[in-house]
């Protein structure tokens, strides 16, 4: 078995624990891209039975961190270019019409909302919290979509974005540590929007997202050499 699965499991709700563990061993690395997940060796790892364990990857499968073949079993997610490609172009599209709405509405208020997200992305150590920074990166697009008053448009995104994350194993790098501009990207798209027009908002939301694909792409490239 390649990897080792870390958490303690307590009695209730053992699915659901159980798919917190995975869920945060894929996200961070420690289970990589393609990897099997056998259920009798997770489930002796953390001393339970198989049953929440196929739960646990059922939830998985859900949430499109896992893929299952119907003869081979339950595998990680593999990276696929075209994938993100796919994610990625469609993200734009859609942040635009975020940007449009958003600034239809601008204010005063909305830049402080989101000024004070990017102040406190400043604060975090990035070394040694960047699942804060990641935390705070979500919350600064969920606050956009949440102005853009918009319920399907703000869904379609949020799976769009979960649909990234799974492109996000990383161990070796670190994309707030690694790549310098996380915070200045923020700072850029924020002052863009405060500008209040549309086409350098929209401009500067294509950058800020690309930076992250390619970041990706450079990441698994890496992997590959």
């Amino acid at each position: 078995m390649a990897y080792k699965i870390r958490g303690l499991v307590g009695s209730s709700n053992l699915s659901e624990q159980t798919a917190s563990i995975l869920r945060d061993a894929i996200k961070s690395g420690e289970i990589e891209p393609n990897t099997h997940l056998v259920e009798q060796d997770i489930a002796n790892q953390l001393g339970i039975s198989r049953i929440p364990v196929r739960k646990a990857i059922e939830t998985l499968i859900e949430e499109r961190l896992v893929v299952k073949d119907a003869h081979k079993g339950a595998f990680v997610h593999p990276y696929s270019k075209k994938e993100l490609e796919e994610v990625y172009s469609i993200r734009i599209l859609l942040e635009h019409v975020v940007v449009e709405r958003v600034l239809a509405n601008w204010s005063a208020e909305r830049y402080e909302q989101l000024k004070t997200l990017v102040d406190r992305m400043a604060e975090v150590d990035a070394s040694t919290q960047k699942q804060s920074l990641d935390d705070l990166d979500t919350l600064f697009h969920e606050t956009l979509w949440a102005m853009a008053e918009h319920n399907i448009l703000a869904e379609l995104l949020a799976e769009l974005r979960s649909r990234s994350h799974i492109f996000y194993f990383l161990r070796e790098q670190s994309y707030f540590t690694e790549n310098v501009g996380f915070l200045d990207s923020h700072r850029s798209l924020l002052a863009a929007l405060n500008s209040g027009s549309v086409a350098e908002a929209k401009a500067e939301m294509t950058r800020h997202i690309e930076k992250a694909k390619h970041f990706i792409e450079n990441y698994y490239a890496y992997l590959d050499e």
